[in-house]
This record gives structure tokens, C-alpha cells and sequence, in this order.
């Protein structure tokens, strides 16, 4: 893992933290095209606040890495939403899931260092990734996507995103199509985990008969009352 950068603390993060100490246990700073997701190592764990009180209560936070999503094809902006729609992405592997999301203790947590890392202040406790391994800083070397994953919808379909150049970004960041080629040549993966909260109906409008077949297979042996992170 890499050390975290000295430099100032964002606002909206500072504040969110300030505000939400005395009313939150755990916290998280989760991007609008970003979606927590359980994966089948989970087990019948499908609550949040049931996983993290129950696998990493003694951690300071908990880091779950991104899983990046291209635009599957779309042209335009898809009828069906976005975790019916997009389902092809980088490998696991890939160097962009490096990148984390930290859901924060906010009685271990003094300070944002940015949405992706927070300064610490319980002693002996570190941030946990899904697998129980530490992690310092906003990104490691070797993603791991145990139990739970980040998927990141960034491009969405090419429309989406010719027109979120136009709006440009928050972060002051420009993206071009440099950025969509990109990402779109890497998305070579099938991934249906965020297909399992929808119907069998959604499985088969994938456009790959094989594994159209395999992820309905999957989705019927599974409890879906119990999957998208509902609690008792």
C-alpha cells in the first residue's frame, strides 16, 4: 500500500464526518455511478451494517475496492438502469481497481485526507480491505474483491458520457474519449453480480447465450429475498 498524502482535508468530507459522529456508527463516501455490491463470498450475508459490525468490527475502516464497468455496447442511455445494463468490466486484476473507497468508523476517524482516505486515531486498529488485509492510503498494488465490491459506472453508455464532458466534472478533472476508448477496449469481463437483485427476465437480455445461461443458473439457486442488502 501506498502512505497517504499530506494535504488539506476537503470540505464536504470534513463536514459530513463532523456532522455525522454523533448520529452514525460507520460511514461511507460513495460516488452517485458507484454501487456497493455482496458477492458470493459472502455467504448469506446480504446487510451492511450486519457485515461490518460481524466481519470487521475492530477494523478503523473498511476499504472495498472499485470494479471499473465500460459501456457494454450502449449507444444511448439504456431503458433497463444501470446495473440491469452495464455488465462487462476490466479484469479484476486490472491496475484501475487499485483505487478504494473507504467506509470509515467514526469514532476511529479525526480528519479526510480525500473521499478515498482518512486519517486515524485509534490506536492499534487499522482500515481493513474485504479480505482482513491492512491498507494505508487510497489505493493498493493487489485489488482484492473478497465479499464485497465497488462497482464504478463511469463511461455508462456513450451518449452518458458525451454529455458528462459537456456538464464537465466536480473534480475538476476533464475526461475525454481518450478515457472512454480506454476503458471500453479493457471491459472484456462478464460480471452479473449486480444482475442478481433483478429478475431472471434481466439475466436474459444478455446478448451472450452461454452466459446468459450460467448467470441464470446461478441467480435461480440463490435466496433473493436476502441478496440486496436488506436487513431482518
Amino acid at each position: 500500500s501506498r502512505p497517504v498524502p499530506h494535504r488539506s482535508t476537503s470540505t464536504p468530507p470534513r463536514r459530513c464526518l463532523e456532522e455525522g459522529r454523533p448520529l452514525h456508527a460507520w460511514m461511507g463516501f460513495i460516488d452517485v455511478d458507484e454501487f456497493l455490491i455482496f458477492r458470493g463470498g459472502a455467504g448469506p450475508i446480504r446487510h451492511l451494517g450486519q457485515y461490518l459490525s460481524t466481519k470487521h468490527s475492530q477494523a478503523a475502516g473498511l476499504a472495498v475496492h472499485w470494479i471499473l464497468f465500460g459501456s457494454s455496447g450502449h449507444m444511448d442511455r439504456p431503458a433497463s438502469g444501470v446495473l440491469r445494463s452495464f455488465v462487462k468490466c476490466l479484469p479484476l486484476r486490472h491496475a484501475q481497481h487499485q483505487l478504494v473507497k473507504t467506509i470509515v468508523r467514526l469514532d476511529c476517524t479525526a480528519a479526510a485526507w480525500s473521499p478515498h482516505a482518512f486519517h486515524h486515531n485509534c490506536s492499534g486498529q487499522s482500515v481493513a480491505r474485504t479480505d482482513g488485509s491492512p491498507i494505508e492510503g487510497p489505493r493498493a498494488e493487489e485489488p482484492t474483491h473478497v465479499d464485497l465490491a465497488l462497482h464504478h459506472y463511469a463511461t455508462k453508455s456513450r451518449r452518458d458520457f458525451e454529455q458528462k464532458m459537456v456538464r464537465g466534472s466536480g473534480m475538476k478533472r476533464q475526461r475525454g474519449w481518450e478515457y472512454f476508448n480506454f476503458v471500453d477496449s479493457w471491459s472484456v469481463v462478464w460480471n452479473f453480480d449486480a444482475l442478481r437483485i433483478w429478475d431472471d427476465g434481466a439475466i436474459r437480455t444478455i446478448r451472450d447465450p452461454a452466459a446468459a445461461a450460467a448467470a441464470l443458473e446461478q441467480y435461480r439457486a440463490e435466496m433473493h429475498e436476502d441478496h440486496w442488502l436488506k436487513g431482518p
